[in-house]
């Protein structure tokens, strides 16, 4: 597995493309730190399927991406803990209205 022993943060990882990577990372033997921007009982639950099904480890992780303090304290609780990080799969999507969004 190419991932395997490898740790990775996927930010917007709650569906869509973001979920589809943990996914694959996970598969190739990834341990991951998963981010979503809200808790819910639903993602903490699919990470664990996800998880328990390849073996890995998925840390969810939880922060509004718009909000610099949250990120900075989610960047520190990563950096604290014992393993490094190897790959970043930036993700999340941040809107900032305009006519995309009218």
């Amino acid at each position: 597995m190419i991932l395997s022993g490898k740790n990775a943060i996927v930010t917007g990882a709650n569906r869509g493309i973001g979920r589809a990577i943990v996914e694959a990372f996970a598969q190739g033997g990834a341990s991951i730190w998963a981010h979503a921007r809200k808790e819910t009982p639903e993602f903490r639950a699919n990470m664990q399927e996800i998880a328990s099904r390849h073996g890995v480890e998925i840390q969810p992780i939880f922060f509004d991406a718009a909000d610099v303090a949250a990120t900075k304290a989610a960047v520190r609780e990563i950096s604290g803990s014992a393993r490094p990080v190897d790959v970043l799969v930036n993700n999340a999507g941040v809107a900032h209205g305009g006519l995309f969004q009218m």
